[in-house]
């Protein structure tokens, strides 16, 4: 059972779409990709507030 808890873990840990697909089972799926929308939009408006600043 311990290698099972092991293996499982190395999977989730080495594939995003097994991590995915767990989280989906779980009812997480939504949240994250909620979360990854977030973040990529943290990273273009920083990027914008970078290029502004740059310009005065």
């Amino acid at each position: 059972m311990e290698s099972s808890k092991r293996e499982f873990l190395e999977f989730l840990d080495g594939d995003l779409e097994f991590r995915y697909a767990v989280a989906g089972y779980l009812g997480l799926s939504e949240t994250l990709k909620r979360l990854d929308a977030l973040a990529e939009e943290q990273v273009r408006l920083r990027e914008e507030q970078t290029k502004h600043g740059r310009n005065k």
